[in-house]
């Protein structure tokens, strides 16, 4: 991914600064929604130099050269692009705003294969048992993660970012930060999965 270097160039660029920083400001501001809007800021200046305010000519343009993307990534273009379009209307700024139908609806079919207790159980004892070349710490911390994956519901990242002041272990309940569209909420844990924490903050201090 391009890095952002933060200037924004062109006719078009001081508006998407505006944006960029209201963004900021509330802190809903992400990677790929901004990433999209430098990358389009690119397109006009090198196609539609002259261009204050995108039009609808421009962003079908756009879209066009994402072709390669899948159904989702275009779908998350014109999302992005939305917003940004929207955001120019609300003050004063007659714009374009694609509509959602400029591609194919999303059809998400999720593929998993859910594991009941055993499976989970000979998986862990799996894991913490191979990464031997790595350390013994290593193999505990992977088999703690998928039990606490399993048991709670939570998604990765939110497992993999907690940090110690955010685990209650006399109350057994878990403060997740910063969750999806930047929420934060408490998980409660079970009995067994209590005990498992404790056993690896343990197995942590022993390591150091």
């Amino acid at each position: 991914m391009k890095k952002l270097d933060g200037k924004w160039k062109g006719k078009v660029g001081p508006l998407m600064q505006k944006y960029y920083e209201q963004r900021v400001a509330i802190g809903r501001r992400g990677d790929a929604d901004i990433y999209t809007l430098y990358q389009f800021n690119d397109f006009l200046i090198e196609n539609y130099p002259k261009l204050k305010v995108p039009n609808r000519i421009a962003i079908l343009h756009y879209m066009k050269t994402k072709s390669h993307l899948s159904p989702g990534g275009k779908r998350n273009k014109v999302i992005y692009l939305r917003q940004f379009c929207k955001f120019l209307n609300q003050r004063g700024i007659e714009c374009y705003v694609p509509d959602k139908t400029l591609v194919p609806k999303y059809t998400y079919e999720p593929r998993y294969f859910p594991l009941n207790e055993g499976q989970v159980c000979s998986l862990m004892e799996i894991v913490e048992s191979y990464p031997k070349h790595q350390g013994e710490f290593v193999g505990k911390m992977y088999s703690t993660v998928i039990g606490l994956l399993w048991s709670t519901g939570m998604r990765v990242g939110e497992a993999c970012r907690l940090k110690h002041s955010e685990v209650d272990l006399k109350k057994g309940v878990l403060l997740v930060n910063q969750t999806k569209f930047f929420k934060d909420r408490i998980v409660v844990v079970s009995d067994s999965t209590l005990k498992e924490l404790k056993k690896y903050l343990k197995h942590k201090k022993k390591f150091g």
